[in-house]
């Protein structure tokens, strides 16, 4: 397999529910006015995303000793996936997107953004 047959999708998942202060609370009102786009962070802040594998990634009934399980939720994460119908990957026939909604496994651990 190619690495120009493996594309990386970035899933932006937000953190709702989450308890602010009231100081996070003027902040967020403050930025609210500003001219950022919808997901940039404040000055001297970062997204931080996590990936590649679900064993990695963590917070799922059946892996439950990733990041997230240790550090919390993520902004974000990254998968892999395929574009490619037919190809052989492994012993497996790939349908397209492999690792979306269906758990794929490219030999590095079970992926699925899903």
């Amino acid at each position: 397999m190619t690495f120009h047959k493996i594309i990386f999708l970035v899933i932006l998942f937000t953190n709702l529910g989450c308890s602010m202060d009231k100081t996070n609370e003027q902040d967020s009102t403050a930025n609210r006015s500003s001219n950022k786009a919808k997901f940039e962070p404040d000055d001297g802040k970062a997204l931080f995303f996590i990936g590649q594998d679900m064993g990695a990634t963590g917070g799922l009934d059946n892996n439950t000793n990733g990041y997230s399980d240790h550090f919390g939720v993520p902004s974000g994460f990254t998968v892999y996936t395929n574009l490619s119908p037919g190809d052989n990957v492994f012993g497996l026939e790939q349908k397209g997107i492999d690792g979306i909604k269906t758990k794929a496994n490219w030999g590095a651990g079970d992926s699925c953004a899903q």
